[in-house]
């Protein structure tokens, strides 16, 4: 799921549930901004993406919902339920 920011511009972030944390789809993601939800029990030894490290290292510090207000990750129920009407 991808949500616009609120002005409508073309600058996006993609937001995805816990069923995207693999490290095939960070790799794909490269540096864009987005916001994947971390499994809990993700191992950082059995990673190979360096971005994925990056995002289990800063969920774990931050916590979930410190980590869910800094990426806007709730946004994307907001975008789903919009688009069902």
């Amino acid at each position: 799921m991808t949500a616009r920011s609120e002005n409508h511009s073309s600058f996006q972030t993609d937001l995805y549930d816990g069923k995207f944390d693999t490290n095939k789809m960070f790799d794909a993601l490269g540096d864009a901004e987005s916001a994947i939800k971390i499994h809990k029990n993700a191992k950082l030894r059995l990673t190979n993406s360096k971005r994925r490290k990056e995002e289990i290292r800063k969920y774990r510090e931050l916590g979930y919902k410190r980590w869910a207000k800094e990426t806007k990750y709730g946004r994307w129920l907001a975008a789903e339920v919009y688009s069902l009407r």
